[in-house]
């Protein structure tokens, strides 16, 4: 009777049995049997406690419009922890607000118009800034309050790491993108890149990809290459490039269409907007370059 006088004074007398149970063994703080002992009361019906394995799964799921800016609809709780986003700053704004360097937007668009039904790997960008990794499933397509439709997309952030160390070593390749217009301003580069030249990111950024480059570079043939890519054709260029120790010698980079505006209606083609800059080994092949 003294210990439990003691503890009397945790439940004031005005919670019902339902509620001790809501406030407490739902929420997992304690058991149905330390309820019991401390309270007197005998609860009736199952008390299991509420699990919390959805707020520690890896799956979350993001509903988006399926037509373009493509707006977010609304987000469970999961995605807002790991993005970095509060409700009120995602709803309504376009899923570009998530986009970077490493996402694929034709691939978003394919899911979102409901013909890609099995599960795909994607990369979309924290409020801070961070790639996060996962692998996506559409949902079958629902209709929102103002007749318009959204797709759900669930989401797997633990799939994307299932991936072998090899194709990780393959995907790791020295990599900078750069906005498609002159002066072609860096947006991305991989640590990688920065690790090959003893750069850091933020000077490559700073000064761009050709403060790689050796005195002895062919400006014009860079030029021509970046031409090509924002044409939307891959092309290849051997080019003197210099380490930060000064050692020099020579590199294949390879320029490639990244990211490309939506395609307007009436309009012919989509507009190339980024560039990857891949550095590849001298040997590599320049088979298929029109330089």
């Amino acid at each position: 009777q003294e210990a439990r006088a003691d503890t009397s004074n945790l439940f004031p007398c005005h919670m019902t049995h339902a509620s001790m149970q809501a406030d407490f063994a739902h929420l997992g703080l304690v058991s149905k049997d330390h309820l019991e002992a401390a309270s007197g009361v005998a609860f009736s019906g199952p008390a299991t406690p509420k699990t919390i394995e959805n707020e520690r799964t890896s799956q979350c799921t993001l509903c988006i419009e399926t037509e373009y800016p493509y707006k977010i609809c609304k987000a469970d709780r999961k995605w807002l922890e790991v993005f970095g986003f509060q409700d009120k700053e995602i709803q309504g704004r376009a899923l570009r607000m998530c986009q970077g360097p490493d996402t694929d937007t034709k691939t978003i668009q394919t899911l979102l118009s409901g013909s890609q039904k099995a599960a795909v790997r994607l990369t979309l960008y924290t409020k801070c800034g961070e790639p996060v990794n996962f692998s996506a499933v559409a949902g079958e397509l629902e209709v929102n309050g103002s007749g318009g439709k959204f797709c759900p997309l669930n989401l797997d952030l633990a799939a994307a790491h299932e991936q072998s160390s090899e194709e990780e070593d393959d995907l790791d390749v020295p990599t900078v993108v750069l906005d498609a217009d002159e002066p072609w301003e860096v947006l991305h580069v991989n640590s990688t890149f920065a690790e090959k030249f003893g750069l850091s990111a933020d000077q490559i950024r700073r000064e761009g990809v050709t403060s790689v480059f050796a005195s002895s570079a062919d400006g014009v043939r860079w030029r021509n290459t970046l031409k090509s890519a924002k044409d939307g054709k891959t092309s290849r260029c051997l080019q003197f490039v210099q380490c930060a120790n000064g050692k020099e010698w020579q590199a294949v980079f390879q320029a490639a269409p990244h990211k490309f505006t939506e395609k307007k209606e009436g309009s012919s083609r989509s507009e190339v907007v980024e560039i990857a800059i891949t550095c590849l080994d001298a040997e590599a092949s320049l088979a298929g370059s029109d330089i």
